[in-house]
Parts: structure tokens; sequence; C-alpha cells
């Protein structure tokens, strides 16, 4: 396989279109771990910077804790590292929960893969940012809606579900469960 600028434009035309075949592909790689670590740590700092750059360039109004995450590229990238291995984890974890076969390593592979589409659609985004923001502003929410297709996808074909579907609904199904183990910690933090 011949990587170069058409083949990369290309697989990334292939990740929206057919996030399965992509997946496949990948998957079909054999990468070793090492492979997909340097690759999730390599976008994680790239989307920490950006996202940094960002909120220099274009401070929002947000709440100052948030605020001062942003204000410092380590918090920041400490935060986005935290994230992507509690979905690691999820994706693996839970997708193994409910019989699938998923390789770890292979996990990692697509995780990377789909993180460094996110980074650059959220290059896109900062180049709107200066040209168009309400077209950044959709930009966006056509990247929640990107990350869901593509993970939806990406642990259907990872972990040999049929369904995509059914895949997607326990996504939904984890990310409320997490949200509200989260809010009763909270509450006992904050009562206690």
């Amino acid at each position: 396989m011949q990587i170069n600028l058409s083949a990369l434009l290309a697989a990334l035309r292939l990740s929206v279109a057919q996030p399965r075949q992509i997946a496949r592909l990948l998957i079909s790689l054999r990468l070793p771990p090492v492979v997909g670590w340097t690759a999730l740590a390599l976008v994680v700092v790239l989307s920490a910077l950006l996202s940094a750059v960002a909120y220099l360039v274009f401070p929002a109004a947000m709440d100052p804790a948030m605020a001062a995450v942003f204000a410092s590229g380590f918090e920041l990238l400490l935060m986005q590292g935290m994230v992507m291995a509690v979905t690691l984890m999820l994706v693996q974890g839970v997708g193994r929960g409910f019989g699938g076969t998923g390789r770890f390593s292979d996990a990692l592979v697509l995780m990377a893969w789909i993180e460094g589409v996110l980074v650059l659609l959220q290059a896109v985004q900062m180049v709107l940012l200066l040209l168009a923001p309400p077209l950044a502003e959709a930009l966006g929410l056509i990247g929640i809606a990107l990350f869901l297709w593509l993970l939806t996808n990406f642990v259907a074909e990872l972990h040999g579900f049929r369904s995509a579907a059914k895949v997607f609904f326990t996504i939904l199904g984890t990310v409320l469960a997490l949200s509200f183990a989260a809010a009763f910690v909270m509450l006992g933090t904050i009562g206690g």
C-alpha cells in the first residue's frame, strides 16, 4: 500500500462514505500497538494545539474553570488525552461485554484514525472562523455527527457486529449512564 496525498484524500472520502470499509482496511494492516499509541498521541497533541490556538485567537465566553483549561496547553492536552483513553477503554470494554471480538491494538488504530479525521475538520473550522464564523459553527455540529457516524461504524466493524444501529444506541446508552454516574459523584462530593 502506497501512501501519498491522493491516497490519503481517497481514504478520508471513504471514511465518510463507507466507514466500515476503511475500518476493515485499517484492521487488515495488523499494526502493532506502538503504532496505534504513537498515532493516537500525535493526533491528541495536534487537537490540543489547535484548540489552544483557537481559544487564544477567538476567546469564547465559557465557564472560568474551562477557560483556565483552554488557556493552559498542558491541561488541555491532559484532558483530551484522558477523554481519549476513557473512550478507548469503553470502545474495547463495552464492545467485548456485548460479545465483540475486536483486538485492543486495532481499537487504538481506529480511534487514532477517527481523531485524525476530526483534527483535519478542526483545522478547516479554524480557517472558517476567520472567513465565515456561521459556517464554522455549522461545521462544529457536522463534526459531532461525523464523530458519531465514524465511531458507530468503526466499533461495529472492530467487534464484528452486524447492526450499526444497535451499536449507535449502545453508545448513546453508555454516554447517558456515564453522565448519570458523573452527576451522582458530583452531587456526592458537593453534599459531603
